[in-house]
């Protein structure tokens, strides 16, 4: 999930880089809706954070045991 935000990012900017060259339309409603898309990820990417951050370890240090 991170990844893909970083890459809708760096898509981003070098859409940027390329203004001119791409200083259409078409180009500035494709990065809004790349920025559209990276905040739709940012839920899932902070769920994600969690996960790895707060219940691994804890499903880790809290295996269960028989009994």
């Amino acid at each position: 999930m991170h990844q893909m935000r970083v890459g809708l990012r760096r898509l981003r900017g070098a859409m940027a880089l390329f203004k001119r060259p791409l200083g259409d339309k078409q180009s500035e409603r494709i990065k809004s809706e790349l920025k559209w898309l990276t905040g739709e990820l940012a839920p899932a990417r902070d769920l994600d954070v969690y996960e790895r951050s707060k219940i691994e370890p804890c499903a880790a240090s809290c295996r269960a045991k028989r009994g």
